[in-house]
């Protein structure tokens, strides 16, 4: 049987439980998708909320 990987977007997250819910994501999935916008093709939405850094931070709080 063919396993189906579901990869969560991060932009859709309440960033004021941004932690509880990526917690709670983690108990379902293997991943989360980080969108990445880099201002040519789309307007940057994402570059204030999740800087390189930022994500680096959070790969090390979780095992996704």
């Amino acid at each position: 049987m063919k396993r189906i990987s579901i990869s969560p977007s991060i932009l859709a997250v309440n960033y004021a439980n941004i932690l509880d819910e990526i917690r709670e994501a983690a108990r379902f999935v293997d991943s989360l998708h980080v969108d990445v916008m880099d201002g040519r093709f789309v307007r940057n939405y994402t570059l204030d909320k999740f800087s390189p850094e930022f994500v680096a931070s959070l790969r090390k709080k979780f095992d996704l």
